[in-house]
């Protein structure tokens, strides 16, 4: 079986997408597709065409599943052009608060007035937006809200491979539901409106192909301080007399009247920052194989001035074949925009974290949340890839130069993924 995953060209924001294919590319109507997130901040043509390019991969069919790390703008504003036109069977993403969703908003600075509109769209209802994406069929979706108590048992399927006519390509979800009492008001009215396809659960479980492939998923909550004085600036602006929480009709309110927007923005910028720690981590890996043998490449594109049209290509190929004993699970870490010091939060990332080979490096990265003492334990016997998702001319001036000196320090294959450069990566299994 071949396995390719790809970071897409797309600048400041994040689309990474993945196919898992029996017996190599021979057979692409045996395939398992997913994405993880799918924004930019960059030229949104970009985005666009990547998109394209990926659906036209899927012959406009089916995507498995949608993986969203956190709602923030640059890894959710090509949702929609994704998802038109296809079907998506399963989209998980975290749950946030009315007001935690209000805190993104304030947060984001709008630029294309169509563009920012769409945005808010999303924010008012993620659910009720992705549901009514035009000719676009969805299965289920899943909010993700915490995590499950206990200990992950780690597998030993390496030790007991399958046989090709065992593949079973569909996704079977291990995660628990939350219980009646840990719904909330939000969550349970949400509920309501599709109680078959919206669906509530926990992370720190995971999510599978069979004996194929692994996804493992961690959330970390939003931090919800301050909130008693942005609910009191709301009062005073909407005449409301809330307390502690908004509802959903109180935050469509508060999101229509734009001017007012600006000046909660004005107020309250300086806390916004901690949302940078919300998000939904993704681990997955293979499973069941005797052997694994990992290939990577990366390609940097010379482009036009409009950034469309490509003039020249040249490629860096850096194959690596290893046997199991170096790739033992063949890891590769999905972190978002969290904090560095928290793939450690989870103890089923800990005891991976040596089989790591590829590394989203979060936040674009940002001096936000990072902390190198966390890098020691990541990067196994030099041969981790770390991807840093970042636009080139961004305003953030990410990747900041202390993440660049610490990956160098540690020997990790640093690998820029922008408007010009993709990184890309196949693992094989043998049975």
């Amino acid at each position: 079986m071949e396995a390719n995953f790809k970071f897409h060209p797309v600048g400041q924001g994040c689309f990474y997408s993945g196919g898992i294919n029996n017996f190599g590319f021979r057979h692409r109507n045996n395939t398992f597709n997913c994405v993880y997130d799918c924004g930019t901040l960059s030229e949104r043509q970009l985005l666009y065409n990547e998109i394209n390019s990926f659906k036209n991969r899927l012959n406009y069919s089916e995507l498995d599943v949608l993986f969203l790390s956190h709602l923030d703008d640059d890894h959710i504003n090509g949702v929609s052009n994704l998802l038109n036109g296809i079907t998506c069977k399963h989209i998980y993403l975290p749950y946030l608060t009315p007001i935690q969703r209000l805190y993104v908003v304030i947060k984001h600075k709008p630029k294309n007035t169509n563009d920012y509109d769409d945005f808010i769209r999303f924010i008012e209802s993620p659910h009720d937006y992705l549901l009514n994406i035009d000719d676009s069929e969805i299965g289920e979706i899943i909010y993700i809200y915490g995590n499950s108590d206990g200990k992950v048992n780690i597998d030993d399927f390496p030790n007991k491979p399958i046989k090709p006519d065992e593949i079973n390509f569909e996704l079977q979800d291990d995660l628990e539901f939350l219980s009646e009492d840990e719904l909330s008001r939000d969550m349970k009215e949400i509920i309501s409106i599709d109680n078959n396809r919206i669906k509530f659960k926990k992370g720190n479980k995971t999510i599978s192909l069979h004996r194929i492939w692994e996804f493992y998923l961690y959330h970390i909550p939003a931090i919800q301080e301050q909130v008693k004085e942005l609910i009191q600036a709301i009062n005073d602006l909407y005449n409301f007399k809330l307390t502690d929480e908004i509802t959903q009709s109180e935050l469509v309110t508060i999101l229509g009247n734009k001017d007012y927007l600006k000046e909660l923005r004005k107020c309250y910028r300086k806390i916004f920052k901690n949302l940078n720690k919300t998000g939904l981590i993704v681990q997955h890996k293979p499973l069941g194989y005797e052997f694994i043998e990992l290939y990577k490449r990366d390609i940097k594109s010379y482009f036009n001035n409009n950034f469309y049209s490509c003039e020249k290509l040249l490629r860096k190929n850096n194959f690596i074949i290893r046997k199991s004993q170096d790739y033992n699970k063949g890891v590769t870490l999905l972190t978002g925009d969290i904090c560095l010091n928290q793939i450690e939060d989870s103890e089923y990332i800990r005891d991976h974290l040596k089989y790591v080979i590829v590394f989203q490096v979060p936040h674009h990265g940002s001096n936000t949340g990072w902390d190198s003492r966390y890098l020691e334990n990541l990067n196994y016997r030099g041969l981790t890839s770390s991807i840093i998702n970042f636009g080139y001319g961004n305003k953030f001036g990410h990747p900041t130069l202390n993440v660049l000196r610490d990956l160098i320090e540690y020997n990790f294959d640093i690998r820029f993924c922008t408007q010009l450069e993709k990184f890309y990566y196949w693992v094989r299994l043998y049975f």
